[in-house]
């Protein structure tokens, strides 16, 4: 879920998988945002071991309506 916090016991059953996946070539994928979760955990030194990477986060607007998206922002912030 959204917002979820890691427990250690989590980490440990993500630890446990990835020790029994027997090819060499193996990493973990996650999201920047779970990715900036994990490293911000006290338990940290759970997964540190792990070839973990993640997918960084973008914004796209459709339509190429990102410079109207700009400009009504600034519109709010700017006296």
């Amino acid at each position: 879920p959204d917002h979820h916090q890691y427990k250690i016991s989590e980490l440990k059953k993500l630890n446990r998988q990835f020790e029994n996946i027997t090819t060499k070539n193996k990493i973990i994928i996650t999201t920047e945002k779970d990715s900036m979760r994990l490293s911000k955990s006290l338990i940290t030194e759970t997964i540190h071991h792990l070839p973990l990477f993640y997918i960084p986060m973008e914004t796209t607007f459709l339509f190429g309506e990102g410079e109207l998206f700009n400009k009504q922002v600034f519109a709010h912030i700017k006296p």
